[in-house]
């Protein structure tokens, strides 16, 4: 049963399109251009056509904000199919595990292979206030839009007319072994380490606590913030490549549930049933909590470095 908990502070309300951002920092991973880092998926694994083909991920971070962008032939609604949950196939969540040492195999509690009965599968203690995803367009799971920590997560890829796990995709011959699911996932034997190979793909939350709101983005809104998958799809047929869009977040909605420093991620998503996915590796830079204003007589020294936060690198949480 989702139980979708809302946090009673930090929560927000959807906005819609358009948003000036600030500065733009640095990213890391994936592959970088005009400040946003790209995961580009294989161009020819998306089972059932280009209707659930992903093209590639972006995020981009600036002082205060996070900005994340998709395109392919997936529209932000998805696409009407009789057969599918709700009558219609689109997108699962997009997930953040910020204990990226770890794969995701490693974060979720009994995690076996597939079974045709177990469909909800709960986060090891260790790994929750960890592992967060985004809820950015409608899905079988339903829940409010927005960033949230993860309790339990669920699999509909089999009420979506879906592949069972990564096995069955690669079985079925559409794991590529060139960019596999993107830049950070490259190969088969990465995409098999990271997801395993007969466990059941888990795509949406199950139960979490809300955390932040997100504002939803379209492709005009991303392209002003200089996003431009074209960099990298340039010159590729683009046949039923119709769909960019994304959404934006607050990042103070990530101090206090993430420790202060660089923390990186593997983040990811696939479609409610799994006929592509995608992933990419970073880092976000938040405050520290202990940090303090340097006296006058010392900020001299600190530009001079490079520095304007004491920055320590998250260690690993697992037990």
């Amino acid at each position: 049963m989702k139980n979708f908990k809302k946090a009673a502070l930090v929560g927000s309300a959807i906005a819609t399109l358009g948003f000036m951002g600030a500065i733009s920092a640095p990213a890391n991973a994936g592959q970088l251009h005009n400040g946003w880092n790209y995961g580009i998926d294989a161009l020819n694994d998306g089972s059932g056509g280009e209707n659930y083909n992903i093209r590639g991920l972006a995020i981009k971070e600036t002082d205060d904000q996070i900005f994340v962008g998709f395109t392919g032939g997936t529209k932000w609604d998805g696409h009407n199919d009789s057969l599918a949950g709700g009558g219609k196939i689109g997108w699962g969540d997009l997930f953040f595990n910020f204990s990226p040492e770890a794969n995701f195999t490693d974060l979720v509690a009994d995690y076996g292979s597939y079974t045709d009965s177990q469909k909800v599968y709960d986060v090891k203690d260790e790994y929750k206030g960890s592992l967060l995803a985004v809820k950015f367009a409608p899905n079988d799971q339903g829940g409010e839009f927005g960033l949230y920590s993860v309790d339990s997560l669920k699999g509909i890829t089999r009420d979506n007319s879906g592949y069972k796990h990564i096995n069955h995709y690669d079985n079925s011959g559409f794991l590529q072994d060139e960019n596999a699911m993107g830049t950070d996932l490259s190969s088969k034997a990465s995409v098999k380490d990271y997801f395993g190979t007969n466990q059941r793909i888990l795509n949406v939350v199950e139960e979490g606590t809300k955390l932040a709101g997100i504002t939803q983005l379209d492709e005009a809104a991303l392209t002003a913030k200089g996003l431009n998958f074209d960099n990298f799809l340039g010159g590729v047929n683009t046949e039923g490549y119709k769909s960019t869009f994304g959404f934006s977040l607050n990042k103070s909605a990530l101090e206090g549930v993430l420790p202060g420093g660089i923390s990186d991620f593997m983040a990811h998503v696939f479609l409610e049933c799994a006929n592509d996915g995608v992933a990419l590796a970073g880092n976000f830079a938040l405050p520290e909590e202990d940090a303090t204003v340097p006296e006058p007589s010392t900020l001299l020294g600190l530009s001079a470095i490079g520095l304007a936060f004491l920055r320590k690198r998250r260690q690993p949480s697992v037990s």
